[in-house]
């Protein structure tokens, strides 16, 4: 009897531990957005952010994306090779470097 008051005990003390985990406070919204929502390529070498919020993605096939918060636009460049690097300078324009 004493053994399953115990155990009994433990297995209440466990699972309180256990629900207790479940709480949505503090947990970071976290979207993932697929190649076919973005219109571009699986891979993304940089991002940047300006002053306006608006983000921008060195891409892997399609120059850069540009991401308002509701839409994506391709942002195509001259020679069509890969931005693996994007810089913002102090008058808010975008530097790209290609490889």
């Amino acid at each position: 009897m004493k053994k399953l008051f115990i155990s009994s005990l433990l297995f209440g003390f466990i699972t309180g531990s256990v629900f207790g985990q479940f709480y949505k406070t503090g947990i970071p919204f976290i979207k993932n957005y697929t190649p076919v929502e973005t219109t571009g390529s699986e891979q993304n070498w940089a991002v940047v952010q300006d002053h306006r919020g608006v983000m921008y993605f060195g891409n892997n096939d399609d120059g850069v994306l540009e991401y308002d918060g509701v839409s994506w636009r391709s942002i195509p460049i001259a020679n069509n090779s890969i931005v693996r690097s994007l810089a913002i300078d102090s008058r808010y324009n975008i530097c790209r470097c290609t490889r």
